[in-house]
C-alpha cells in the first residue's frame, strides 16, 4: 500500500512539475504503474497455487483491455488540457461524451472480468479483485484529474 501511494505521489509531482505533459510521459508513468501494479495485486490477492494460472491469465487479459481504456482516458484529458482556453461547445461536448463512454467501457470490462473470475476462481477472490481495481482506478483518475487546467486554478477573490 505504501509503495503504490508513494508512486502515486511521485507521479503527481512529476506531472505537476510541467504545465503540459505529453503522451509519451503519460504512457511511461502508466507502464511503470502497470509493472508495480502486478506486484501490488499479487501481494494483496494472495492467490492459491491451484488458482494461480487461471487468475493470472484473466488478470493479463483484463490489463490488456484496461490499458487501452486508460490510454483513451489520458488522450481525452490531454485533448481537453491542450484546448482548454479555446474550446468550442462541440469540442467540449465531444470530450465529455468520450469521457463518459470511457467510464462505461471500464465498468463493463470490470464486470466481465468479475464474472469470469467468479466462475473460474471464486466470487470472493473476484470481489477482492474488483475492489482492488476500483482503488487503483481511483488513484489513476486523481492523477489525471490534476492535469485538468480549471481544477488547479484558484479563483480570484472578489473585493
Amino acid at each position: 500500500m505504501k509503495k503504490i501511494f508513494l508512486f502515486a505521489i511521485c507521479a503527481g509531482f512529476a506531472l505537476m512539475a510541467k504545465a503540459q505533459t505529453n503522451m509519451d510521459e503519460l504512457k511511461y508513468l502508466q507502464s511503470m504503474f502497470g509493472m508495480d501494479k502486478k506486484h501490488f495485486v499479487a501481494e494483496r490477492m494472495q492467490i492459491s497455487k491451484a488458482d494461480s494460472t487461471k487468475f493470472w491469465a484473466l488478470y493479463e487479459d483484463y490489463e490488456l483491455f484496461r490499458s487501452e481504456i486508460s490510454d483513451k482516458r489520458g488522450s481525452n484529458i490531454q485533448s481537453y488540457s491542450d484546448n482548454y482556453s479555446k474550446l468550442t461547445d462541440k469540442q467540449a461536448n465531444d470530450i465529455v461524451i468520450t469521457s463518459l463512454q470511457v467510464s462505461d467501457e471500464f465498468t463493463k470490462l470490470l464486470k466481465k472480468t468479475y464474472d469470469k473470475m467468479a466462475t473460474q476462481v471464486s466470487a470472493v477472490k473476484a470481489g477482492q479483485f474488483v475492489y482492488l481495481e476500483m482503488y487503483c482506478e481511483a488513484l489513476g483518475r486523481i492523477k489525471l484529474a490534476e492535469m485538468i487546467p480549471h481544477l488547479n486554478e484558484v479563483p480570484a477573490k472578489k473585493m
